[in-house]
């Protein structure tokens, strides 16, 4: 704010108005909106990006850790399904022209467990997916 010309006196007076309280409602609200958008990705993928979008709106890592402690970021099954299904039929149809058989399969399994997938979900969407190609 200094290099914009604001003074010192009103800086000050604007980080008294702006408590830490207010900035952890504040954030809340931000995570739970950017939740319901980073919702086709991992938990893991969306926990970054949410991080790294706080950290750009300037939120210190203390109201980060309160907003993660305060908010249930844990997904039911069936939206954690729909990540994995989403994120899985895209590595798809990247892969599958390119690699067939063990090569294709592990691929996939790279390629979904780099997004933060557990082998468990990786595992019950290959199986998904070579039940609908027969």
């Amino acid at each position: 704010m200094r290099r914009k010309g604001v003074g010192d006196s009103h800086i000050e007076e604007a980080l008294a108005a702006f408590t830490q309280e207010k900035q952890v409602d504040k954030a809340v609200a931000l995570t739970e909106k950017l939740l319901h958008k980073y919702r086709k990705d991992s938990k893991m993928i969306a926990k970054q990006k949410i991080e790294q979008n706080m950290m750009r709106k300037g939120y210190p890592g203390s109201v980060m850790k309160i907003v993660w402690e305060t908010v249930e970021s844990e997904r039911d099954d069936d939206e954690r399904w729909d990540a994995v299904y989403h994120q899985g039929l895209k590595a798809h149809r990247k892969l599958s022209s390119k690699y067939d058989g063990y090569e294709y399969v592990q691929k996939m399994k790279q390629t979904l467990y780099r997004k933060g997938f557990s082998m468990e979900d990786i595992e019950r969407l290959l199986e998904e997916l070579k039940e609908n190609e027969e």
